[in-house]
C-alpha cells in the first residue's frame, strides 16, 4: 500500500491479480485497495499467468497506451509513473522502459540499471550493480534486459509479440519476452529519471 500511494495518482487504473491466495492474505490487502480492479484466479498462475491475466483484462476492457508491471515488493516513486510515460511518449521505438531499480529502504546503492543479454547462454549481465547512484551513472541507458516486476510497456507491443510464455513460471521470464520485444524492433531503456 506505501509504495502505490506513491503513485497512484498517476494512473488511470490498478489491477491486482490475485495469484489463488489464501483467504486470510485476500483480507489484509482488500480493504486497502477498494478503488483498484481485483482478478482472483481461480488456480496459481505463477508470475507469467498473473501477468497475461492483467494483459487480457485490460485488452478486452480497457483503453490504454501503457501497461506498468510493478510487483508487490518493487517501488516506483512519486512521479515516477509520469517520467516513465514521457520517455515512451517521446521516443516512438522505445518499446518498454523500466526505472533503475535500488535496494530496499531507498538506499542509493544500485540493484540493477538494466543490463545484457548473453545471446549464447542467456545469462545476464547487470549494470551498475552495487554502485552508487550519482551523476557518473547515466540518465537513460538502452539495454536488452530489465529486472522483470518493475517495468512499462507500451501496450501495442502486446498484439504483435503475444503474452509472457506461462511455461516460464517466474524467474527467466523477462528475458524470454524482452529478446521477443527486441526482435520486433523495439528498444529498451532504463532511466534514473
Amino acid at each position: 500500500k506505501k509504495h502505490y500511494n506513491e503513485y497512484k495518482d498517476e494512473i488511470l487504473y490498478h489491477l491486482i491479480v490475485d495469484n489463488n491466495s489464501i483467504e486470510e492474505y485476500k483480507k489484509l490487502y482488500k480493504p486497502y485497495f477498494t478503488d483498484s480492479i481485483i482478478l482472483e484466479l481461480e488456480i496459481g498462475r505463477g508470475v507469467t499467468g498473473g501477468y497475461n491475466a492483467a494483459i487480457k483484462y485490460i485488452q478486452n476492457n480497457l483503453d490504454v497506451d501503457y501497461i506498468l508491471f510493478v510487483m508487490q515488493d518493487m517501488n516506483i516513486p512519486k512521479y515516477g509513473v509520469t517520467k516513465l510515460t514521457q520517455c515512451l511518449d517521446q521516443n516512438k521505438q522505445m518499446g518498454v522502459i523500466a526505472p533503475v531499480n535500488l535496494y530496499e529502504n531507498k538506499s542509493n546503492i544500485i540493484r540493477e540499471h538494466g543490463g545484457y543479454i548473453n545471446k549464447i547462454d542467456f545469462t545476464v549481465t547487470k549494470n551498475f550493480l552495487n554502485k552508487k547512484l550519482d551523476s557518473s551513472v547515466p540518465e537513460m541507458l538502452q539495454v536488452d534486459f530489465l529486472c522483470g516486476g518493475n517495468y512499462m510497456f507500451k501496450s501495442e507491443i502486446f498484439d504483435k509479440i503475444g503474452l509472457f510464455d506461462e511455461k516460464i513460471f517466474m524467474y527467466g521470464d523477462e528475458v524470454d519476452i524482452l529478446l521477443r520485444v527486441a526482435n520486433e524492433g523495439y528498444s529498451i531503456f532504463s532511466t534514473t529519471k
